[in-house]
């Protein structure tokens, strides 16, 4: 009824629900159903098992979670899980599906994923996060976020960082990503290979999509393809190179709205780290000089065609 206080018995189902004596992937677990309704909460859900969390109707996920360890409503997995040896961590799947959180401004994140590699999180509603409304950290292949509406309020949309892999990021809204005053990211993306970039809505973030390649763990095999990106004040996509080079990058059939000055920027100033092996291809820009070459990193193996205005030379 969104007065009297239910983290403990949200916790309590959970921690019900069974959980296979030798956990993987392929077994699922059990589904624990949200009726319509709002929820109050004070503290993190702990999600560390094969279990579906799933919304029925309208239900709102509401509190405040900034005294919390992780100051965030659901936390998926654990820290251990992070950098470990053991190659059995964060092998859960874990399905957050069809719930609108709206926690008081104070929390880091809607949503922590910290190391589980089957992680899904399907037709949300997230806003606000000092940090991020969603953030993946070391999420492994099979994760997706798909469908969801990112309403901004705060920092990043989704943050995908350090050493995460194969993430799919499809069909979701990004929207006013404008915390304070020349910051705001709708999708940060940051050490992470293999991730797929597929037909979102990017709107009035300070800047739509930022990725920075680390030598650690470089953002190769990088696919952009489909996206609606308008309206960013900042800088529509940034390719940040500070820190490490990019190989295999696709950006393609993209519409990039709303940065009279340049629509891509690949290269940071200060960096001499290589682009190598991009298909820029069947995008449409609103500036001529769509563009914009930074830093002495080389360019190699760069394809373009199709793209409007016409292909300039880098």
């Amino acid at each position: 009824d969104g007065v009297a206080n239910d983290t403990q018995a949200i916790q309590n189902a959970v921690n019900f629900m069974p959980s296979p004596v030798n956990p993987n992937w392929t077994d699922r677990g059990g589904v624990l159903t949200f009726p319509s309704g709002t929820y109050l909460i004070n503290n993190e859900i702990t999600l560390n098992k094969n279990i579906e969390v799933r919304g029925e109707g309208n239900v709102r996920i509401s509190g405040d979670v900034s005294g919390s360890t992780h100051k965030c409503a659901f936390f998926v997995g654990a820290d251990s899980y992070l950098l470990s040896a053991n190659s059995a961590d964060g092998y859960y799947h874990v399905v957050i599906r069809r719930i609108n959180f709206e926690l008081i401004t104070g929390h880091e994140f809607a949503i922590l994923n910290n190391g589980i590699r089957n992680c899904i999180v399907e037709e949300n509603t997230v806003s606000g996060g000092a940090s991020a409304s969603i953030r993946f950290v070391q999420a492994w292949g099979g994760s997706r976020v798909q469908n969801n509406l990112f309403q901004g309020g705060g920092n990043k949309g989704l943050d995908i960082d350090d050493h995460s892999n194969a993430i799919r990021v499809i069909g979701n809204q990004f929207k006013g990503y404008k915390w304070i005053p020349n910051q705001g990211i709708g999708l940060n993306i940051r050490g992470t290979m293999g991730a797929w970039v597929i037909n979102n809505d990017f709107e009035y973030s300070y800047i739509q999509i930022y990725v920075m390649s680390t030598a650690a763990a470089p953002c190769n095999n990088l696919v952009i393809r489909d996206n609606w990106i308008e309206g960013a004040s900042g800088g529509s996509v940034f390719f940040d190179n500070t820190l490490g080079g990019f190989a295999g990058l696709i950006f393609s059939g993209n519409s990039v709205w709303g940065d009279p000055d340049g629509n891509v920027y690949m290269g940071d100033p200060g960096s001499s780290f290589d682009f190598e092996g991009a298909l820029i291809q069947g995008n449409t820009f609103n500036s001529p000089a769509w563009l914009n070459k930074r830093g002495s990193g080389a360019f190699k193996s760069i394809i373009q065609n199709g793209n409007f205005p016409q292909s300039i030379n880098i």
